[in-house]
């Protein structure tokens, strides 16, 4: 008798205090649970709306990458477009740098004509127009 009682009376004494009776630690266990599951529930929802706000962002990034791609092809007509204007407006207009040069199309590096300013007569200079001087 002795050997039963020991194990019970230690038990209840090593018990949470706040269930002391078994109906009790169900009842709150029960309740936790509840709340454990209604927070999943949650979870699963505010999961739920991140993936449709990736996949809305995934669809706007390319819906912006076409744009962007439109908008450097519509720059390079503009461009193109600017020096055809110069070509015709100024036919004799010396580029003011080597730079304007590129920007009208030159691609091979040599001497070429400059006039960096109305007060300054036309000199030679000479470009460099290999890759690895150019600002890309």
């Amino acid at each position: 008798m002795i050997v039963t009682i020991l194990p019970t009376l230690f038990a209840f004494c090593l018990a949470d205090e706040a269930c002391n009776i078994v109906a009790e630690c169900n009842v709150d266990i029960t309740q936790r649970l509840s709340a454990l599951e209604n927070d999943m529930e949650n979870v699963k929802v505010q999961n739920s709306k991140l993936k449709s706000e990736v996949e809305y962002v995934k669809a706007e990034n390319v819906d912006l990458k076409n744009q962007v791609e439109i908008l450097k092809h519509e720059n390079a007509e503009l461009s193109n477009d600017i020096l055809e204007i110069e070509k015709i407006v100024m036919p004799g207009k010396i580029p003011a740098s080597c730079q304007e040069h590129r920007d009208r199309g030159a691609t091979e590096s040599g001497k070429y004509q400059i006039k960096p300013t109305v007060d300054i007569e036309p000199f030679f200079v000479t470009c460099d127009f290999r890759k690895c001087y150019q600002k890309w």
